[in-house]
């Protein structure tokens, strides 16, 4: 468990670096780095489904409220 979180966390540190540069300047390139980067948490995040550390239900209620 802890390496999976390990890597969420890694992921989305990743994510924020990639936000940042587009922010800074958009670019094509930097838009496609941040649907890589989007796409890798999102993968973490389905991993720690699977695996049982995160509830489907409760992440498509959260994502309803945010939305």
């Amino acid at each position: 468990m802890n390496k999976r979180l390990r890597k969420l966390a890694e992921e989305c540190g990743e994510l924020t670096q990639a936000a940042m540069k587009l922010h800074q300047s958009s670019t094509r390139k930097r838009r496609r780095l941040l649907h890589e980067e989007a796409g890798d948490v999102l993968a973490q995040i389905e991993r720690l489904v699977k695996a049982g550390a995160l509830k489907r239900d409760k992440l498509k209620r959260r994502v309803k409220e945010k939305v």
